[in-house]
């Protein structure tokens, strides 16, 4: 019962993990492509690597799995 509660709640904080991350970087994304536009400096590199960012932060966010730390036990006399 406990590892499915876990479970449970490991799945809806990774959805909302990984809703949270795409937002950031698609919006960080968008405002880099804007400064490019402005600023010569800003490469495609640049781009290439927060897109690698991206992807190695969404990777790590699926593989996130449940694991019980710890369980208190209550004795009552």
């Amino acid at each position: 019962v406990l590892e499915q509660r876990a479970t449970d709640a490991i799945n809806q904080r990774r959805e909302a993990s990984l809703k949270r991350a795409n937002t950031f970087y698609d919006s960080e994304t968008s405002r880099l492509r804007y400064l490019q536009t402005i600023n010569p400096g800003i490469t495609e590199q640049d781009l290439n690597v927060l897109s690698g960012e991206q992807q190695a932060c969404l990777t790590a966010l699926q593989q996130t799995k449940p694991t019980l730390e710890g369980l208190r036990v209550c004795v009552a006399v």
